[in-house]
């Protein structure tokens, strides 16, 4: 762990499209939607190796009452170092420093890694239904 550094701040643009893209997150996304919802993010961090972003995770949400964890993901040749608990934990704490006492911290995940987070205390629970939509605002 001594070669890996927890950096808090935002990932630049060309970061986060590296970062994802190694992971296997497809799609373009307009640059500059990507740099609004970037800068929107309540927190974030960036682990850097030999100076360079191999990890990134960010919290979005109100801040106070609810978080969602958000584009959690390490570069497949540095993962399973102990470099997902680590952005998982560093934004825990930022959660537990600047929550309301009954806060809610979710998440969205893919079947494969629900292990990993079930290890850091999030249920997965049937009582609850997580439900979404892509909403697409017709162009002008």
């Amino acid at each position: 762990m001594n070669d890996y550094q927890i950096v808090y701040r935002l990932p630049t643009i060309e970061e986060y499209q590296d970062i994802s893209t190694s992971v296997g997150w497809t799609g373009e996304l307009d640059l500059q939607v990507l740099t609004l919802s970037l800068k929107r993010s309540v927190f974030s961090v960036v682990v850097e190796h030999q100076n360079q972003a191999i990890g990134m995770g960010r919290i979005v949400g109100d801040g106070y009452l609810y978080f969602y964890l958000q584009d959690i993901s390490v570069k497949e040749e540095f993962q399973q170092h102990g470099l997902g608990e680590l952005i998982v934990q560093s934004l825990l704490t930022y959660v537990e420093t600047h929550t309301h006492e009954k806060s809610f911290v979710g998440l969205f995940t893919t079947s494969n890694v629900i292990p990993f987070y079930q290890k850091n205390d999030f249920h997965l629970t049937r009582e609850v239904n997580g439900m979404y939509q892509f909403f697409q605002r017709a162009k002008k």
